[in-house]
Formats: C-alpha cells, structure tokens, sequence
C-alpha cells in the first residue's frame, strides 16, 4: 500500500521513516495554528505508516474535538447576540449629574 501512493511516488520518497515522521511534525504544527484542513491533511497521510498511525489517530481525534468546540462556540456566541442585544428606544433617557450636587437630573 505504501510503495503505490501516488504522493510517494511523485516526491520519489526513498526514506519512508524519515517522510513518516516528517508528515507527524506537520500535522502537530497546522494543529498548533489552528490550521485545521492542513493537519488532517498530513494526519491522514500518516496513516499508511505503521511507526506514526496511532500517532495519527490521535491528531485527527484532537482536530475532530477542537473544531466541534469551535461550532459549539460559535452556536453559543450566536445564540447569546440574538437573545441579549438590546434595541434603542427613541425614548432614552440620560442622566446628567451636577457638579456642584449629588442628585441626578432626567433629560427627556
């Protein structure tokens, strides 16, 4: 399986180890910059080599839960701006307070 991928084939990767671990550090590096597609990219790619699978799994696993609690974030913030946004009345009233006492006067 590994020697009939065309992504092999086409970089004419001769250290399968070497590439194994490379294509790990990148998917951990696009993870860190929350460059989700990039690292199940490489994460996937990790997949055909034995030495780094589990590895993978564990990369995909960790992208899988940090983009559900971005969508759970979002539908929170989303909610919360439909719910608690108050509307301006044109009968505002502004409180002005006096320098010289400490009462408050309405302006209408």
């Amino acid at each position: 399986m590994i020697k009939n991928s065309f992504f092999l084939k086409f970089f004419k990767v001769k250290n399968f180890t070497e590439f194994s671990h490379a294509a790990e550090f990148l998917a951990n590096y696009h993870v860190k910059k929350r460059q989700y597609d990039q690292a199940c990219s490489y994460a996937r790619k990790c997949l055909e080599f034995p030495e780094v699978k589990n590895a993978a799994k564990d990369i995909l696993n960790k992208i899988t839960g940090l983009r559900e609690g971005q969508k759970q974030l979002k539908d929170k913030e989303l909610s919360q701006q439909q719910t608690s946004v108050p509307v301006p009345t044109a009968q505002s009233t502004i409180h002005e307070f006096d320098s010289s006492s400490t009462t408050a006067t309405t302006i209408e």
